[in-house]
């Protein structure tokens, strides 16, 4: 029975008694970072030019990595499409039944390319490099509308008022867990929010 009113006597002590009262008087200093930041606006720009609600934010480090995403995405989209068109054709004369014209993947063509397809093989690769294109189109509409996003959201943000009393702290924690009959110490972290 004395194991148990060790704990209670324990948490009165810590909770219930204070050589010292808590500072009621405290001075907070808040502040906008950037009031004339207007989230419509840097949407528009971004909605105009991508990459200028970026600049309207005064994050221009993103604009970097939008335009390098949007080069990647162009490469794709051109990539994707010269070799659509290039199969659609091949097999467009493959099956047109004419004897006088090779496509470059013929078997029986002497010239042309190294490697050579059946008019199957020549179906998949059009729908393959078709599907990649189309895939790649939607995925450049997606980074176009995260563009506006972005800027719309940064510029929200930007509006919120800071406070330095927010803190977070992690530390490591020994707490003790009773089994029962022992005392045993576990050792985790300890996640502490203060606003």
């Amino acid at each position: 029975m004395k194991i148990f009113l060790i704990p209670f006597f324990l948490f009165y002590l810590t909770f219930f008694s204070s050589a010292q009262e808590n500072d009621t008087l405290r001075i907070h200093s808040q502040k906008k970072a950037h009031p004339e930041q207007n989230p419509k606006l840097a949407g528009w720009l971004s909605a105009a030019l991508p990459g200028a609600g970026q600049i309207y934010n005064r994050k221009i480090w993103k604009v970097a990595i939008l335009y390098a995403g949007v080069a990647g995405i162009v490469y794709s989209i051109t990539f994707n499409n010269k070799y659509y068109h290039e199969f659609t054709n091949a097999y467009k004369v493959r099956i047109d039944e004419d004897s006088l014209t090779f496509d470059i993947f013929d078997p029986e063509y002497a010239g042309g390319s190294d490697i050579k397809y059946t008019v199957e093989n020549l179906v998949t690769l059009k729908e393959y490099y078709l599907r990649n294109r189309d895939l790649t189109i939607i995925i450049a509409f997606g980074v176009y509308f995260s563009n506006i996003l972005d800027a719309i959201v940064d510029a929200h943000l930007m509006q919120m008022e800071l406070n330095n009393d927010l803190l977070l702290s992690i530390e490591p924690r020994l707490n003790w867990y009773y089994s029962g009959v022992n005392i045993n110490p576990t050792i985790g972290l300890g996640f502490k929010l203060d606003f």
